[in-house]
């Protein structure tokens, strides 16, 4: 006779699955009379008999209890889910799993959102279901968050006092293509108002301020000018052009035989200066050539009188 014992064994286990140890080993559902059972039948709660066949003789049947059932939960592969942080936004992609002593691996489902576009902490009930009532529950933690502060970009500019000999900028003239890994939420510039005493180079600073409260600040020169009005009718007209320019400028309409010119850049530095003997309607200047792209300013003078002008170089 072989020798079993009783067996709890899973939701559709087979005949296959009981265990026995013996010589050509044999099952029935029956105490006597009956066929052997195919290894592909499904068992049920009940008692089963078993034999073994040794020296072409079969021995008497060992009844064996079998219970057939599924109690015990899937068990999670990862006993603490980590937590997901994420800059701005998050989407979960990655699927925990648990294993089942009957079903096997079970991949977890949800009723939760996966995606998030809100800064917060958020908590995703993961749920584990073995297909015969048993379920696993586990929270895995989804942080949005924004840690990083703002890049701020800042470009040097030229203003002019208005009639009331007062001018005032906005951040969005000092600004040259700030950015949030998220959202900007503010920006503001310090100093914003500027008098007659404020003529010349002026450091003001932009402050860019994200959705998350993070700041970044650069400075900037403001060159506060004279109106354009009084600046520009100390000399009779004239015209410089092309601007924006590329290679050589063309000054036509000074009327003097010679004149002054020099060229600064945004600082303020003199980067160019020239006596020029005019000999005709129509001066052709080649030496800005090599100059970085830019905004620059070119001051015209002569004898008390003078004016200036802006230039850009692509």
């Amino acid at each position: 006779m072989p020798t079993a014992s009783a067996q709890t064994l899973c939701s559709g286990a087979k005949v296959s699955n009981l265990l026995a140890t013996g010589t050509g080993i044999k099952w029935y559902n029956v105490a006597t009379g009956g066929t052997p059972l195919s290894s592909a039948t499904l068992l049920a709660t009940a008692t089963y008999y078993a034999t073994q066949t040794l020296n072409g003789c079969e021995s008497a049947r060992k009844s064996v209890s079998i219970e057939v059932t599924d109690t015990a939960s899937a068990v999670p592969d990862v006993s603490i889910l980590p937590i997901i942080t994420s800059q701005c936004s998050a989407t979960v992609s990655t699927i925990p799993t648990a294993t089942d002593a009957c079903s096997g691996v079970i991949s977890a489902t949800t009723t939760s959102p996966l995606e998030y576009s809100t800064l917060g902490t958020y908590t995703i009930l993961w749920q584990y279901d073995d297909g015969h009532g048993n379920i696993t529950t586990q929270n895995q933690t989804v942080e949005v968050v924004d840690n990083v502060a703002p890049i701020c970009n800042s470009k040097d500019i030229v203003v002019y006092l208005n009639d009331n000999g007062t001018v005032t900028i906005q951040p969005s003239e000092v600004n040259d293509n700030s950015f949030d890994n998220c959202s900007i939420a503010q920006m503001t510039v310090t100093p914003n108002t500027f008098n007659e005493n404020n003529l010349g180079i002026n450091t003001v600073v932009l402050n860019v301020i994200d959705s998350n409260g993070n700041i970044s600040s650069c400075n900037s020169n403001v060159l506060v000018e004279q109106s354009l009005k009084n600046n520009n009718t100390e000399l009779n007209s004239f015209l410089v052009y092309p601007n924006p320019f590329e290679g050589a400028i063309f000054i036509e309409g000074i009327n003097s035989s010679a004149f002054n010119i020099s060229l600064f850049d945004i600082g303020g530095r003199e980067i160019y200066h020239s006596k020029i003997e005019n000999k005709g309607t129509v001066l052709r200047i080649d030496e800005f050539n090599n100059l970085a792209s830019g905004l620059y300013l070119l001051r015209i003078n002569e004898n008390e009188k003078s004016s200036t002008i802006r230039l850009i170089k692509k």
